[in-house]
């Protein structure tokens, strides 16, 4: 994208210095990733076992049936496409059974992702603002990163109230670019069509 192309290589030949709000892949941390940040698995294996629990909600026994059911919900995303074909399956109770499932795990998702939204607007509230743009010390940081995309788009939210008030400025224009989610770099190309970048900050765009 143009605009985060332009910001990053201006800011370089500044040398403005960014808020510790932004993620920073190469910045160590201690802190233990949640499930988003873990290494990621075999999705080839456990879509096989996906498809061998499905060919399971056919089975003869209503406990095996609820067992198979049970290991579907365990494996989570990775069961959703292939719970998605069983919903053309001609057995009624694998229809059924599938769609409840994936109905959970919609459901869960969308909590989980809540819950990480409303973390990450918790935590650059609590941060001190520098320039118009939040800047938490390391561990909220830290702790933002592994929030992400979550994180990006409480930026993102930031940053659009803010613009209703005063033209964004630089540093929370940079903060945009570093986070580097699709909702952070969709605010900043909003900002900068609605003409509420500072003059500082269009002119890196």
């Amino acid at each position: 994208m143009r605009i985060r192309r332009s910001i990053v290589l201006t800011a370089a030949a500044a040398g403005i210095v960014l808020v510790s709000a932004v993620p920073d892949a190469d910045r160590p941390t201690d802190r233990p990733t949640d499930r988003r940040s873990a290494p990621p698995t075999d999705c080839g294996a456990d879509q096989a076992v996906a498809r061998r629990e499905v060919a399971r909600l056919a089975a003869w026994t209503a406990a095996e049936r609820d067992e198979a059911a049970a290991a579907l919900a365990e494996l989570g995303d990775v069961a959703v496409p292939v719970l998605r074909d069983a919903l053309r399956e001609p057995d009624a109770e694998v229809r059924d059974r599938a769609r409840s499932i994936l109905r959970k795990l919609t459901a869960t998702a969308a909590t989980v992702s809540r819950d990480r939204y409303r973390e990450a607007v918790s935590l650059l509230r609590a941060a001190p603002v520098a320039d118009g743009a939040p800047s938490p010390g390391p561990e909220a940081a830290a702790r933002l990163r592994e929030l992400a995309p979550e994180s990006g788009r409480a930026l993102a939210d930031w940053a659009l109230r803010a613009s209703q008030r005063t033209f964004v400025g630089a540093p929370l224009a940079l903060a945009l670019t570093r986070f580097g989610t699709d909702d952070s770099l969709a605010a900043l190309a909003k900002l900068w069509r609605a003409e509420r970048l500072s003059p500082s900050a269009a002119l890196m765009a």
